[in-house]
């Protein structure tokens, strides 16, 4: 169509050509000068023209001054400034989440405290990506970016590193560094994703990825919530006839996890083996036994604890370096001033260890090894000898080792999901017939941590009732029970938690696991890699700790064989954040089931909580329920169990609500067995009336909370 005004349409043709030649350099030019304006999103600022020669005010050259007049606008748009905005907030939610107080106000505050972290993690791991990949940053720009990114995780390292209530930085940087180097891997191979794919193939295969984890992830939530509720033999939790509103238990996610996810970073379970390997034990007569390549070796032995008054034994839990004199430098100290005994020759014969003495470090080689041992006392023979009317009678005359494996922080369902094992070492001498196993899927807390739960279980006092009575230990040493007591930690249960005139167990086993070598003397003894609390191994001279503690527990018997005895053992490898560290317990658990004579032990495995700290704790309701539903287990002698219809009753109780004050109240009746007039409770008024015998009495099934002891916060119906 020939355009107005034209004479003919070739003429027509020839305008319309030219006008767009025109429009199209017009656009060039303006291309080529906006090119020459911005550098890098940044307007060029140039040399003012004279006035003569100032360029006229064209719609390009109005553009560049209005640029100009928004520059600070345009700058916030660049990702320099993405990723110095992104550091400022990051510091500051981190910041917010080193917030430190007591335990009840960290508790509190605990799911504000992890959104900061996290908050703050997401803005850090945002900060590096736009740093690394984000294009338009000069190369000198982009390398001073990450170093302040880096320079800022130092700084705040340096600011809080500690591992306490009050200052808990070393546990927010491991969080920190946990979820950052994975999130920092998984979103640089989905930027190469997104640059190699494409957008529409890349959205393709995300979409496809993310239909395939759904139902890999429902399927395993779903099992792992299927069999949460199973116990010993297949057993499974039952529902309970009550009017409450049974509680969800939440999804487990925990268990889409492989067992080692999450500490295998950590340096792995394993104690390492002593370079040059020798031999050496302390044998029932207390003859220290070596057998060392140079055929020369020392030993020091350790201190007696026994009889230390409880101001000796104080350690801070909530490490803060206050205590002038605590526990473990003590023992250290008692180490120092001893002089080593040299040990010449083959020691075929063996070579007697102080009379009092039950462990000492040998060095062989310059090679040291932790031996240890019960052994007999002369003393608590004597006060321990049953008198002629209790050895007559086929009931009479059985004795009985009551053997109390206290595990802290440990559910119900970690227990059979990290100590498979041991799981099935139990249910085989239950099935075999040597032992009768019964189990309690509805053992509740009495308090958020170890004072409570423990004072209800070992005292028989409710948790707003700080009276010091006397342990259930002392009514079985008055009912003529030989009685001991190890941990592998360096803290004293009495003076941490029951402070009272002194009660001396017979033996008692702490002094090893006060050494330096596990628990720190200068600096914080409860760190994340050394000591009770640590996620990786935790050795002492090449041994595990739990394995040196169950060691111990289990010869206190094989020294005594004609006598009853009363064994508590408490083992710390439940409390730690990740969860993992338990499993390393299922070697010595295993070790010492094996070594015990069923036909006389009464095994309680009991916990005081589940895990109260980490990431499904924090995070998850399931945390929050395998918090308040530990570990409760009895394995009773067949002739024990089968009598007066003590195994109906327990078998009775197996769904009902349970709680410390019934386990209390179960031991006292253990003992009760063998010496009916040994527990005369002198604390009686004191206690907490409620704990039911759980051999003796069944529970009723609409049972409440407060009936059980179980605070309302803490009351759960599954």
């Amino acid at each position: 169509m020939p355009l107005k005004g034209s004479d003919s349409d070739d003429g027509g043709n020839d305008d319309l050509a030219r006008l767009l030649s025109g429009k199209h350099a017009g656009k060039h030019r303006r291309r080529s000068r906006d090119a020459d304006d911005d550098v890098n999103g940044f307007p060029r600022l140039r040399s003012p023209r004279p006035r003569d020669e100032e360029e006229p005010a064209t719609p390009t050259s109005r553009r560049f001054q209005h640029r100009r007049r928004r520059g600070f606008v345009l700058c916030l748009r660049t990702p320099t400034a993405v990723v110095l905005s992104s550091a400022a907030l990051w510091i500051l939610f981190y910041a917010l989440s080193l917030e430190g107080g007591d335990l009840v106000s960290i508790v509190a505050r605990l799911g504000i405290l992890g959104a900061y972290l996290f908050l703050s993690i997401a803005l850090f791991v945002l900060a590096v990506l736009v740093a690394v990949f984000a294009k338009g940053i000069p190369r000198k720009t982009r390398g001073g970016l990450l170093a302040g990114l880096a320079g800022t995780c130092v700084a705040l390292l340096i600011y809080d590193h500690d591992e306490s209530l009050y200052h808990h930085g070393g546990y927010n940087a491991l969080i920190f560094a946990l979820v950052v180097m994975p999130s920092l891997a998984v979103g640089a191979a989905e930027i190469a994703i997104w640059k190699w794919l494409g957008a529409r193939r890349a959205a393709m295969c995300h979409l496809f990825a993310l239909f395939v984890a759904i139902f890999v992830v429902s399927a395993r939530l779903s099992r792992a919530a299927a069999i949460w509720g199973r116990g010993f033999g297949g057993e499974t939790m039952q529902p309970l006839a009550r009017t409450c509103k049974p509680t969800k238990i939440g999804l487990p996610w925990v268990d889409l996890l492989p067992a080692g996810a999450q500490n295998f970073w950590a340096g792995g379970l394993t104690c390492a083996p002593a370079a040059k390997p020798f031999s050496a034990e302390i044998d029932a007569d207390g003859a220290l036994r070596v057998k060392c390549p140079s055929n020369d070796a020392t030993y020091i032995p350790l201190p007696v604890t026994r009889e230390w008054p409880q101001d000796w034994k104080l350690v801070e839990e909530n490490y803060e370096g206050k205590l002038p004199q605590p526990f473990n430098k003590r023992v250290m100290d008692a180490i120092r001033r001893t002089e080593p005994f040299r040990i010449r020759g083959d020691n075929a014969p063996g070579m007697l260890v102080p009379r009092t003495a039950e462990a000492a470090i040998v060095t062989c080689d310059g090679v040291e090894k932790l031996v240890l041992r019960a052994r007999r006392s002369n003393d608590t023979s004597s006060r321990t000898l049953r008198p002629p009317e209790q050895m007559t009678g086929s009931r009479q005359t059985k004795t009985l080792d009551v053997i109390v494996v206290f595990l802290d922080a440990t559910s119900r369902r970690h227990f059979h999901r990290r100590l498979g094992r041991t799981v099935k070492k139990l249910e085989q001498a239950n099935a075999d017939g040597r032992t009768r196993l019964f189990q309690f899927f509805r053992y509740s807390i009495s308090g958020f941590s170890t004072g409570p739960n423990s004072r209800a279980m070992f005292t028989g006092t409710s948790p707003n009732n700080l009276d010091t009575v006397s342990p259930v230990w002392e009514d079985f040493a008055r009912a003529r029970f030989v009685t001991a007591i190890t941990a592998d930690t360096c803290q004293d249960w009495g003076a941490s938690y029951n402070p009272r005139p002194a009660f001396h167990f017979d033996h008692e086993m702490y002094a090893p696991f006060c050494h330096a070598d596990f628990f720190a003397e200068d600096s914080n003894p409860l760190g994340n890699f050394r000591g009770p609390y640590a996620i990786n191994a935790r050795c002492l001279k090449g041994s595990r700790v739990s394995d040196l503690a169950l060691q111990y527990a289990g010869s206190v018997s094989s020294a005594y064989p004609d006598r009853n005895t009363f064994v508590l053992a408490w083992l710390l490898e439940g409390h730690e954040g990740t969860g993992e560290v338990l499993a390393d317990l299922d070697d010595g658990l295993v070790s010492l089931l094996g070594s015990l004579d069923w036909s006389k032990t009464a095994l309680v495995i009991a916990a005081d909580h589940g895990l109260h700290m980490g990431l499904n704790f924090a995070f998850t309701r399931n945390g929050a329920v395998e918090h308040r539903n530990p570990m409760l287990a009895f394995a009773l002698p067949p002739w024990l169990a089968d009598s007066e219809g003590r195994g109906e009753t327990l078998k009775a109780n197996a769904h009902k609500m349970v709680s410390g004050l019934d386990v209390y109240a179960t031991l006292r009746g253990l003992g009760k067995v063998v010496d009916p007039t040994g527990f005369d409770d002198p604390d009686v008024r004191k206690r907490a009336q409620g704990g039911k015998n759980l051999m003796e009495e069944i529970v009723p099934p609409d049972r409440l909370c407060s009936d059980a002891g179980v605070p309302q916060w803490y009351c759960e119906c599954y």
